[in-house]
């Protein structure tokens, strides 16, 4: 996932093509690809929806045809709003052009319908004439380019109408602009290696003859573009021997052209996708490349219709070419599918932060410590962070980015870190429960605990002397106990109890944040039977003497608390998942101190949230993380939820904010990763 740092993920699962973008009547971008339905190929879509936590909705299908090998998808914008989607449908050798719309500005689709057409080669070129008509090229099996437009503006579409060729020479690789004056015209390579065009003799008219631009010598071009300069100038832009961009443009508007000139290959680059043109909001030229197997490059005129920059890399790991589209306040957004060595391709992008200015950096994951099974996290004062792995103690003191082995004593299991102290670790051990005050370097033995394990394990942040420990053993007994000197000495408030073919386990033991006598607790001993009727969130008020059920989400077991500190200290977030399959769970959050709470996430089948962490200082940003490898965030209390960045990572166990705020961090089943907050 490292290639796509700075791009934000849109998910889905695509077929690995191209993106493109249309805008709606309301400016919302909407993007469509190909994807691999149920039943074969579809088209997909996704748009921006202002009321999403990301500003996006949730994919959606469009169908397909009635025919197999859907592809190269268009879409254009008609006179009255409407978006209208295109795409070519049969085998490789001969297709035809099939369409949808919607049937009102903004929303709602048609059924597909059918175009005809003999198209050869895979690709639809759409544009709109001067009076509003859409009009789409393509090229025929036999290598002519041809041409249907609508026969009124938002309305009806022509027959199919062949431009030919120029002389004996077969054409390939298409692209259309449109002039100053409204004419469009049509530039396409041929087989003698020429860049060739042909134009409307007037706006919506007929075509002139056909008439060769040449290419540049010993070149041999690929892929053409065209975008119109500020002025009204076109520009054409191709591939050279696979990787440098060459370009030539009207040397007035709307006639006359310049020769070729080169503007670079990317540092690198051995091979460059079709080079796709966009205009900023300030009129300058933008074009995006993407090196095969490689990232996304771009670069720009310096001012409108002039010199150029460098090349500049946008990073990414695109499968294809990119999508381009220009939101409504002028910023651009490029869509890109992702690489997969299998299955399906989801969908990234990055934007202008502001019109012809910056690109955005949108922060993903990053694995910071690798393969070892991250169990649970701790952020002690002082900034370090510490989190329990599979093989050992590991600590931090660079918010997550690097990790040092922390020693542990023979036979470790639960540890607890000192929430005011880094230094101050409490660890099961062979035997016993033993303290460090050296951060690991020496241990000793504060409990014996001849047999027994120690199941659960926590230290007070309102008083570090106050100690809970479970002990037993998970399938025969189980003590619960006490210091309140810092382990030098032991109270048992419970046990032994024993078993009734069950498991005990400690859910939850969380001492308030700030309130040395309060406790809260899930733990039981656990079997089939109780699947039906979950357990309660237990609280005690004297320090663990005695309990009272806090809340019983039935027939949920709550696993995972936060909150009761910062700036809203009566806030709570409990996460609860359901015991058997299908799986399942939720989030509930309370204002009120835990005297009633409401449901904020809800997973009625598969994933459950096994991870939560809130940020106390903004207590409305609350994170969950899955049991499927992802982390969802809502940044107003739970009203919204969004994937937060992509998937992938294991599943999740714990999650934490680093205590200066900067980053959160998820320990899962692949190790531990950080994101940027």
């Amino acid at each position: 996932m490292t290639g796509w740092n700075g791009w934000a993920a849109l998910k889905g699962e695509l077929s690995g093509g191209a993106p493109v973008v249309g805008r709606n009547a309301d400016g919302r971008l909407e993007v469509f690809a190909e994807a691999p339905g149920t039943t074969g190929p579809e088209l997909a879509h996704i748009w921006q929806d202002p009321a999403s936590a990301t500003g996006w909705s949730g994919w959606g299908s469009l169908g397909t045809p009635p025919a197999q090998f859907l592809g190269s998808p268009a879409v254009g914008s008609n006179a009255d709003g409407r978006l209208e989607a295109f795409a070519r449908v049969g085998l490789m050798s001969t297709g035809g052009l099939w369409h949808i719309w919607q049937t009102a500005p903004n929303n709602g689709w048609s059924t597909w319908d059918n175009l005809g057409g003999g198209i050869g080669a895979h690709f639809v070129r759409l544009i709109a004439n001067a009076d509003g008509r859409l009009e789409v090229f393509a090229l025929s099996t036999v290598g002519h380019l041809e041409h249907i437009a609508q026969t009124a503006p938002s309305s009806g579409w022509g027959a199919w109408d062949d431009l030919g060729t120029p002389g004996g020479v077969s054409l390939f690789a298409a692209a259309v602009g449109s002039n100053a004056d409204g004419r469009l015209e049509a530039f396409v390579l041929g087989s003698d290696g020429a860049l060739w065009h042909i134009w409307q003799t007037a706006a919506g008219a007929t075509w002139s003859a056909w008439a060769s631009l040449g290419a540049p010598a010993g070149v041999n071009l690929a892929q053409p573009s065209v975008g119109l300069n500020a002025d009204g100038r076109l520009e054409v832009f191709a591939i050279g021997n696979f990787a440098t961009l060459w370009h030539m443009w009207q040397t007035a508007p709307n006639n006359g052209w310049s020769g070729w000139s080169s503007l670079g290959t990317p540092p690198g680059a051995a091979f460059l996708g079709q080079p796709i043109v966009a205009r900023n909001a300030d009129g300058r030229l933008e074009v995006f490349a993407t090196e095969t197997n490689g990232s996304l490059w771009h670069l720009w005129q310096t001012a409108p219709g002039a010199g150029w920059s460098g090349w500049d890399n946008l990073g990414g790991e695109p499968t294809n070419d990119i999508g381009v589209g220009q939101n409504a306040d002028g910023r651009l957004e490029i869509f890109a599918e992702a690489r997969a060595a299998t299955g399906p391709h989801p969908l990234w992008h990055r934007w202008q932060v502001a019109p012809s200015g910056a690109w955005s950096v949108s922060e993903d994951w990053e694995q910071t410590l690798v393969g070892d099974p991250a169990q649970l996290l701790f952020t002690p004062a002082g900034g370090a962070i510490l989190v329990r792995t599979q093989s050992g103690l590991f600590r931090s003191n660079d918010t997550g980015l690097t990790w040092t082995s922390v020693n542990l004593p023979a036979g470790p299991g639960r540890v607890a870190v000192d929430p005011t102290n880094p230094a101050i670790i409490y660890g099961g051990g062979t035997g016993a429960l033993f303290k460090t005050t050296n951060g690991g370097a020496t241990w000793s033995s504060i409990l014996a605990l001849p047999g027994d394990q120690v199941l659960g394990l926590a230290v007070s942040p309102a008083d570090h002397n106050l100690i809970y420990a479970a002990t037993g053993v998970a399938n025969n007994s189980f003590d619960f106990r006490r210091s309140q000197d810092g382990g030098a000495t032991w109270t048992t408030l419970e046990g032994p109890l024993g078993t009734n073919l069950c498991i005990w386990a400690v859910l939850i033991l969380a001492p308030h944040p700030t309130d040395g006598q309060r406790v809260m607790r899930t733990s039981g001993c656990y079997a089939g039977r109780n699947v039906p009727f979950g357990d309660s969130l237990n609280q005690s008020v004297n320090r663990g003497a005695t309990w009272a059920p806090l809340f019983h989400p039935t027939p949920l077991f709550p696993s995972r608390l936060a909150g009761g500190h910062g700036n809203q200290p009566a806030r709570f977030y409990m996460a609860a998942y359901f015991g058997a399959p299908p799986g399942g769970g939720k989030v509930f959050r309370s204002d009120d101190d835990g005297v009633t709470w409401n449901q904020v996430l809800n997973f009625a089948t598969g994933p459950a949230v096994s991870g939560l962490a809130y940020d106390p200082t903004q207590p409305d940003q609350v994170y969950a993380g899955l049991t499927t490898g992802s982390v969802q965030a809502s940044h107003d209390g739970g009203t919204t939820w969004a994937d937060l960045g992509s998937g992938g990572l294991g599943g999740v166990a714990d999650l934490a904010v680093s205590l200066d705020g900067t980053y959160l961090l998820a320990a899962t089943d692949l190790g531990v990763w950080r994101i940027a907050r």
